[in-house]
């Protein structure tokens, strides 16, 4: 039986199906694009908003999603430097 080993933040789920198949969901955790898609969707709901404190919170709520996007590149500009990286 082969072993892999998988970081944390590599994978989401591990499923053995009935044949024996590993499938690996990858995480979406360190990949900027998914969090500035989820910031772009808060924006949109941001613009239908009329409440000016409700607008205010969902527009922090993108801000946010934009800060994960950049840690999220941080952290791949710091693994992709690091000692035995792999390029793909």
């Amino acid at each position: 039986m082969r072993t892999l080993r998988l970081s944390a933040l590599d994978a989401r789920a591990l499923i053995v199906t009935g044949n024996g198949v590993l499938v690996v969901a990858r995480s979406p955790l360190n990949d900027p694009a998914h969090w500035r898609a989820r910031a772009i969707e808060a924006r949109a709901v941001a613009d239908q908003l009329s409440d000016p404190v409700s607008k205010a919170m969902m527009l922090n709520v993108a801000e946010g999603y934009e800060q994960l996007a950049r840690r999220a590149e941080e952290r791949s500009a710091k693994d992709a430097s690091a000692p035995g990286a792999r390029s793909t």
